[in-house]
């Protein structure tokens, strides 16, 4: 697996050092000061990963961190923190080891769930840094929008404005954590 792509708004932030084509800036999905509306795509209808949906969903929308064009990979997110929050009640009730009977005696071997448990928190731990999700990924995205007035959107990239007043706003609006929701169902 390759380093991620850069935002085309870092890019553009950068003075686009690779000298490609950006995608046209007339083009931004969300400007700022309206906070779309995203709505779970159609097949995301199990209860526990709805509520993860709810919960997390108008905050990265208001903060301009979640998309139509980002809807599946974030409701993704949601089936894997679901599935994990049900692994995770079960090791919370249960000993992640148990023991074996064998040639040699007894053994104590890993519950398969609790492997599964890992995998689950790492692929969470890389979709939670791609939605701003963790401590230094937020501070990254806010340090963008504060240094360039510019929405992330995962997409092209808005007008850099020499307002100030703008991009005080975009700051103050991806800062506005409300409900903290970082480790919410911790």
């Amino acid at each position: 697996m390759g380093r991620p792509r850069k935002p085309e708004a870092e890019k553009v932030l950068r003075g686009n050092p690779g000298k490609r084509k950006l995608a046209d800036p007339e083009t931004t999905i969300a400007p700022i000061g309206t906070v779309p509306k995203v709505q779970p795509p159609w097949w995301l209808t199990h209860e526990l990963p709805l509520k993860v949906w709810d919960v997390l969903a108008p905050e990265l929308a208001s903060a301009h961190l979640l998309t139509d064009a980002m809807a599946t990979t974030f409701a993704r997110y949601c089936v894997l923190m679901a599935r994990w929050i049900k692994d995770h009640e079960f090791l919370l009730e249960n000993d992640a080891v148990y023991e074996t009977d064998s040639a040699h005696g007894k053994m104590k071997r890993i519950e398969p769930i609790a492997a599964l448990d890992a995998k689950l928190a790492k692929e969470l731990l890389s979709l939670e840094a791609q939605f701003g999700l963790t401590p230094l990924s937020r501070q990254g995205m806010q340090a963008k929008l504060a240094a360039g007035g510019l929405p992330l959107t995962g997409g092209a990239a808005a007008k850099p404005t020499n307002d100030q007043s703008a991009k005080a706003e975009a700051a103050e609006q991806s800062g506005s954590s409300g409900g903290q929701l970082i480790g919410f169902l911790n």
